[in-house]
C-alpha cells in the first residue's frame, strides 16, 4: 500500500514538473501579453510593433524576453516595494519567469482553442462632456524627425484665477505619431518669450517647458486613461496661471499633421478640497553636496533635502531628470525617526520615467519631517545616450545638453482621517477578460544574490565574466539593443570566462547568464 502511494505521488510530481515545462502561448503567455502589452502594441497605437497574436510575439520573442527581463517593458519604472502608485503596470516575478521560459524554450503555441480572443482597441474619442478648455495642436511636422521631437503649445486661459481642475483628457489624433503628452501650468513670462522667438506654432523644448516655474499637472502615454482627480479633491491652479501642452512626437510622425486634443474640466462648486503643486526639491535650492556639475568620466550621487514646514498629505510626486540619471530614491524622515518611502526608480529612463505619480492613498508628512532625495548621475560611456557624441562637462539646464534634479509634489493641508482615504487598492493590473496563466504560481523563481561581474566595461576586444556563484554549467547569451541574439555559448564549471567580442560593432549590448532556476542580465558597452 505504501509502495502504491509512493508511485502515485511520484507520478503526480513528475506530471506537475513536466507540465510546468510545457508553457504555451494559448494557456500562459497570451493572457500576459493581451493584458500588459497589447494596449500599446496594436494596429492603431503602434502599427510598427504589434503584439496581437501568437505570430506577432513569436517573431519578436527574444526582444520581448530581453526587455521584460531587464525591466524596460512594460514601462513601469518605479520600485513598488518602496511606494505604491495608481495605475502601476509592473509584471509579477511569476509573469516575467513564464515569458522567459517560453521564449527561450520552444515558444509553443499549444491548443489554440484555449487562448483568449485577441482584444479590440477602438480609436480614442472624447469622453469629457463640455470641457472648460479644449485644445487642438494642429501642428504640421517636418518631413524628418530624429529620435523624438518635443513641442510646447501655450493655452491662454486668463479666466482661470485659481480654478480647481477635476479632469484632464488627452485624445491623440494618431497615437503612433504621439509618444507622450505633458500638461503644465505656469504664471511666468518665460514660455511666452520662447513661443514668440519661435516662428512655427508653439516652441521647441527638449525637457519640460524651458521655465523652472512650470508645474506638472498630468502626463499621458499610450494606454493612459483620462485623469480624474480622486474622491472629492481638486488640483488648484495658481492665480493667473495658464496651461502649456507639451507633445512628444515619434519618428513615425514625420510629415504628418497632428491634431492631438487636450480637454480640461473644472469644478465650479468650489466645495471640494483643493490640492496644490509645488517644487519642494530642486538642484538650485536644496542640493546638499553641490555644485550640480557632472565632469567627464565621473559618476556622482547627488543629495537634496527639504525641511517640511506644513502638516501635509502628499498626493503625488513628479520627478524630472534627463539622460544622465541612472536611478533615484526619495523618502521622508518623520519626527519619530520613521522612514516613509516616496519614490524609487532603479533604472531611470528619460523617455518613460517622467510623469506625475499619484499614490494609492495620501501619505501624511507632519511638520518637522525632512524629505531626502538621492539621484545617481553618470557622465561616462556606459551611460552615453548617444554614442556619436563626445563626452563633455554636464551642467544644470533644461536642454538636451543639461541635467536637472527636480521633484514636484502635489499635496493637501492635512486633515484628520486623510490616512483612511483610499484612491486605488489594485496591487496588479486587472487581467484581460479575467484570464489567468495556467502555470501561474508553479514556476520556481530563484532570486539569487550571486551577481556576476563584467569587466572591462566599456570593452573593445574581450570582456571577462566572473560568476563565483555559478560553478556548475551555465549559458551565456549576448543580445544587441534590438534584442537580436549575437552570441550563445555554454560554460562548464568555470567561475571565470573570457568572451571574444572583437568582431562586434560599437553599441550597447546585454549579456545574460542563465543557470537552472536563475537568470541575470547586465548592460555592456562596446567601443572601437
Amino acid at each position: 500500500m505504501k509502495k502504491c502511494f509512493y508511485l502515485i505521488a511520484l507520478f503526480l510530481l513528475k506530471f506537475q514538473v513536466g507540465n510546468t515545462q510545457d508553457i504555451t502561448w494559448s494557456q500562459d503567455i497570451a493572457c500576459i501579453i493581451y493584458t500588459h502589452c497589447s494596449p500599446c502594441h496594436n494596429s492603431y497605437n503602434n502599427p510598427e510593433i504589434q503584439f496581437m497574436n501568437y505570430e506577432d510575439v513569436f517573431d519578436k520573442r527574444l526582444a520581448v524576453e530581453l526587455f521584460v527581463n531587464t525591466g524596460q517593458m512594460p514601462p513601469s519604472m518605479t520600485n513598488k516595494q518602496h511606494s505604491k502608485f495608481i495605475g502601476d503596470k509592473t509584471l509579477t516575478k511569476d509573469e516575467i519567469e513564464l515569458i522567459k521560459i517560453w521564449a527561450r524554450d520552444l515558444a509553443l503555441l499549444g491548443d489554440s482553442t484555449l487562448s483568449p480572443q485577441p482584444p479590440v482597441f477602438p480609436k480614442p474619442a472624447n469622453t469629457l462632456l463640455n470641457p472648460a478648455v479644449s485644445f487642438s495642436s494642429d501642428y504640421v511636422l517636418s518631413d524628418t524627425i530624429e529620435g523624438h521631437l518635443r513641442r510646447c503649445f501655450i493655452v491662454d486661459q486668463p479666466g482661470n484665477m485659481g480654478r480647481l481642475i477635476k479632469a484632464i483628457e488627452v485624445v491623440p489624433a494618431e497615437p503612433y505619431v504621439v509618444h507622450s503628452v505633458y500638461i503644465y501650468s505656469d504664471t511666468s513670462s518665460i514660455p511666452y518669450d520662447l513661443d514668440m522667438a519661435d516662428s512655427e506654432a508653439g516652441y521647441s523644448s527638449f525637457f519640460g517647458t524651458g521655465s523652472t516655474s512650470s508645474k506638472p499637472l498630468y502626463g499621458w502615454s499610450l494606454g493612459s486613461l483620462p485623469f480624474l482627480v480622486p474622491k472629492d479633491l481638486r488640483i488648484k491652479l495658481d492665480s493667473n496661471a495658464y496651461f502649456i501642452i507639451q507633445v512628444q512626437y515619434a519618428e513615425e510622425g514625420a510629415g504628418q499633421v497632428d491634431s492631438t486634443i487636450v480637454n480640461i474640466s473644472f469644478d465650479t462648486s468650489q466645495t471640494a478640497r483643493s490640492a496644490i503643486t509645488v517644487t519642494l526639491l530642486s538642484q538650485d535650492k536644496n542640493l546638499v553636496n553641490g555644485p550640480f556639475e557632472i565632469p567627464v568620466d565621473s559618476t556622482i550621487l547627488f543629495h537634496e533635502m527639504y525641511n517640511v514646514t506644513d502638516n501635509i498629505s502628499l498626493l503625488s510626486i513628479a520627478p524630472n531628470a534627463h539622460y544622465y540619471c541612472d536611478n533615484m530614491k526619495v523618502y521622508a524622515l518623520l519626527p519619530n525617526n520613521d522612514t516613509v518611502g516616496l519614490l524609487q526608480i532603479d533604472d531611470w529612463d528619460a523617455g518613460w520615467s517622467e510623469g506625475n505619480y499619484f499614490y494609492q492613498r495620501p501619505i501624511h508628512v507632519p511638520i518637522g519631517s525632512v524629505i531626502h532625495a538621492y539621484a545617481l548621475y553618470s557622465n561616462t560611456l556606459l551611460n552615453q545616450h548617444d554614442p556619436d557624441d563626445s563626452l563633455e562637462l554636464i551642467l544644470a539646464g533644461t536642454d538636451e545638453h543639461g541635467e536637472e534634479m527636480v521633484f514636484n509634489f502635489t499635496y493637501l493641508l492635512y486633515e484628520t482621517g486623510d490616512e483612511g482615504i483610499v484612491f486605488d487598492t489594485l496591487q496588479h493590473r486587472i487581467h484581460y477578460l479575467g484570464c489567468q496563466s495556467a502555470h501561474s504560481g508553479l514556476v520556481n523563481v530563484d532570486i539569487s544574490k550571486n551577481k556576476f561581474k563584467l569587466f572591462p566595461n566599456p570593452a573593445s576586444d574581450a570582456v571577462t565574466i566572473q560568476s563565483p556563484g555559478l560553478n556548475a554549467q551555465y549559458k551565456i547569451a549576448v543580445y544587441n539593443s534590438l534584442g537580436q541574439l549575437c552570441l550563445n555559448k555554454t560554460v562548464d564549471n568555470q567561475a571565470e570566462t573570457i568572451l571574444d567580442i572583437s568582431e562586434f560593432i560599437s553599441g550597447i549590448y546585454f549579456i545574460q547568464i542563465t543557470s537552472e532556476g536563475h537568470s541575470e542580465a547586465q548592460k555592456l558597452v562596446i567601443t572601437k
